[in-house]
């Protein structure tokens, strides 16, 4: 049987209205029930979440790629990439 774990994502710079999620906490984000090893772009997809190159995502304040798999606890952030100077 798979072992299931929990996993946090807040989407800053209006980043959450890219999904399907409703009622979302911009304090808290959102917290997401999945298999372990599960990779954040089937997470991802499963919140409707398209635009994925328009974005940059951390894990524990590191970037990471939407092919990461995901562990227990790990906090995730989504923000939109700009650029200029």
């Amino acid at each position: 049987m798979a072992e299931y774990i929990t996993i946090n994502i807040k989407f800053y710079t209006g980043t959450e209205k890219e999904t399907n999620l409703t009622h979302y906490d911009y304090v808290k984000g959102v917290d997401f029930k999945v298999k372990q090893g599960t990779r954040l772009r089937t997470v991802l997809k499963q919140i409707g979440f398209k635009k994925k190159s328009r974005h940059n995502f951390f894990l524990n304040s590191e970037r990471i790629h939407t092919l990461t798999k995901l562990n227990d606890k790990d906090q995730i952030s989504c923000l939109t990439a700009t650029g200029g100077g």
